[in-house]
């Protein structure tokens, strides 16, 4: 096999120094493009940070700050991100950290999002923290009486 063969195509608009630093630490890569102007590069970096689980453990703090993001698919992307994080976390380890308790009152604030993908998956990332995200319960006893029926069925799960 030759060099270039293990080397993984170079994403698409990136200049060559761009792509090593990717390589070189996609984490900090990725946190770094959550605040990209593009749409499609930010929700990727979201998406990718998802998939380093436990590797990505460094994002929380910046994947929260995004909680705030108009656009409503990027901000189910960042919430969605953490939940996945927290879980790679938990089989990991056996706990949670400490970027992930300070998460809670940010995510616990999604349960009032206007969009029901993020109060969905704020509702996953409750559950992957476990019970350390206990100040949430009243707010998802709620939503399981009241909520629509896609929310009363994440919140009862």
């Amino acid at each position: 096999m030759n060099h270039n063969s293990q080397i993984p195509p170079k994403l698409g608009g990136c200049t060559d120094e761009e792509w090593g630093g990717y390589n070189r630490d996609p984490c900090s890569w990725c946190i770094r493009e959550l605040h990209n102007p593009s749409d499609d590069i930010r929700t990727n970096a979201a998406d990718i940070l998802r998939g380093l689980g436990a590797d990505a453990i460094n994002a929380i703090p910046a994947l929260v700050r995004c909680f705030s993001d108009p656009d409503d698919m990027f901000r189910s992307y960042c919430i969605h991100a953490v939940s996945d994080i927290a879980w790679a976390i938990r089989i990991k380890t056996g706990t949670t950290t400490p970027s992930l308790i300070n998460a809670i009152p940010h995510i616990i604030s999604l349960l009032e999002d206007r969009c029901d993908d993020v109060v969905c998956s704020a509702i996953v990332a409750i559950e992957s923290i476990g019970t350390d995200a206990y100040p949430a319960l009243n707010r998802l006893i709620q939503i399981a009486e009241t909520g629509t029926d896609e929310l009363r069925s994440f919140a009862k799960s």
